[in-house]
């Protein structure tokens, strides 16, 4: 079961996060909704990674700890009355080692439904290949329409345009070299077709395919949490506001725009592909509504706003990444306090890199960037030194004035050092 507890933690804090970012997004607008959504989508998708790593080192800190001779983490005391406080190595394989147990249906049950919901992203994504192959190159109006918009969005290169009359709505496909896939039926559509147009090319210039592609990856990863579904929709669903805004206030007058929505909506209400994004019907009274009570323009988000979310997502990483070493600490802590004898103590050092710290009285050393447990008699004064040269902070114990050594006296079961520089 301790091998599944990082795991455990990591759907307990991603859980966390989900409704964190769900209900920040309500008070936000549509595209900062959507840059918080992606961030979580790569927050989301970077953790197991981050705690496998951080799993890993993780369990050979338990390892060691069930070494008992000899032990590079614990060092007993220079003491001739000290015993060891470590039982004799139990060389039998414990059953729970052996038996598959519930650990293994849990994770058999994960990999399922991780398998289902992929497999549904990637049976859309074999449908879109093959519309988009049996597509035929749109018209030479349709295609001038398309660049003059592509020009006033600052688009390179040109965006590939075709018409299938395999697909209901038009859709955008593609990460590295996007392609806009239009109904066939559009191309009578008129003033229509200029907006459905605009709306395409705002998704490819904001690059939804590809963060709607992490979106269903994170879907796959965390399906049995229900908030991952709730963001992926609501992720989809502020895309398609930013692009209603982006067309309306750079490529098509709003009240145009609205006449070619409402106009197609009946055809729309089939919903692109999920593996490709498109105009669609989604939300539609909510669409229009937002258009005509907006009055300003939907600002972008500025440089500093990106590098802060950046540097924040850095920060959520380290923290899961951190949390199950931390937890295995306590977890060989608490298991070494159980065997103290009731004149025993634990004394834990955290000592920084480039520092080695001493305790003479004791006999015991721990130094360089290390974090090390020792026992010691209750009772007594302990002094711990530092190299001559060394000046350290010391939390935990008092320190003399030169700052090289620090004294402790220990009365409960466990005391905590840190050497810091």
């Amino acid at each position: 079961m301790s091998d599944a507890l990082p795991f455990i933690n990591l759907a307990a804090e991603t859980a966390l996060l989900f409704g964190v970012a769900l209900v920040a997004a309500r008070f936000v607008s549509p595209r900062v909704a959507a840059f918080l959504y992606r961030c979580l989508f790569v927050i989301a998708l970077l953790a197991p990674v981050a705690v496998l790593a951080m799993a890993k080192q993780a369990s050979l800190l338990e390892v060691t700890a069930d070494v008992p001779e000899p032990s590079p983490v614990i060092t007993h005391a220079n003491d001739p009355a000290m015993a060891p406080v470590l039982p004799a190595a139990d060389t039998s394989i414990s059953p729970a080692h052996t038996e598959p147990g519930y650990a293994m249906f849990v994770a058999a049950l994960w990999l399922a439904g991780a398998l289902f919901v992929l497999a549904r992203y990637l049976l859309s994504l074999a449908y879109l290949v093959r519309a988009f192959g049996n597509g035929c190159a749109a018209r030479d109006d349709i295609a001038a329409t398309a660049g003059t918009l592509t020009r006033r969005l600052g688009i390179t290169p040109p965006i590939g345009m075709l018409m299938s009359t395999e697909v209901a709505a038009p859709c955008t496909f593609g990460w590295m070299h996007p392609k806009i896939l239009l109904p066939a039926r559009l191309a009578e559509s008129g003033d229509a077709l200029e907006a459905v147009l605009a709306h395409e090319l705002c998704h490819v210039r904001n690059r939804d395919a590809f963060w709607l592609m992490l979106g269903h990856l994170a879907t796959a990863l965390y399906w049995f949490n229900p908030l991952i579904w709730i963001v992926a929709r609501n992720h989809r669903f502020a895309f398609e506001l930013v692009c209603d805004a982006d067309a309306t206030e750079n490529l098509v007058a709003t009240q145009d725009y609205l006449t070619a929505l409402l106009r197609t909506a009946q055809s729309l209400l089939r919903p692109s592909a999920p593996a490709g994004v498109g105009m669609s019907a989604q939300g539609l009274s909510r669409r229009v509504h937002a258009l005509l009570e907006r009055e300003t323009p939907m600002k972008s988000l500025p440089s500093f706003a990106k590098l802060a979310a950046a540097a924040a997502s850095a920060l959520v990483l380290g923290a899961f990444a951190t949390v199950d070493v931390v937890s295995a600490r306590e977890r060989i802590d608490t298991s070494l306090e159980s065997l103290l004898k009731p004149d025993e103590a634990m004394l834990y050092l955290d000592v920084a890199s480039g520092i080695t710290v001493w305790g003479h009285d004791a006999g015991f050393m721990c130094g360089d960037d290390s974090h090390c447990q020792f026992t010691v008699r209750r009772g007594r004064d302990l002094r711990l030194t530092v190299a001559a040269e060394r000046r350290v902070t010391w939390t935990g114990c008092k320190a003399e004035d030169d700052g090289r050594a620090c004294v402790i006296r220990i009365d409960g079961t466990r005391a905590h050092v840190v050497a810091a520089r």
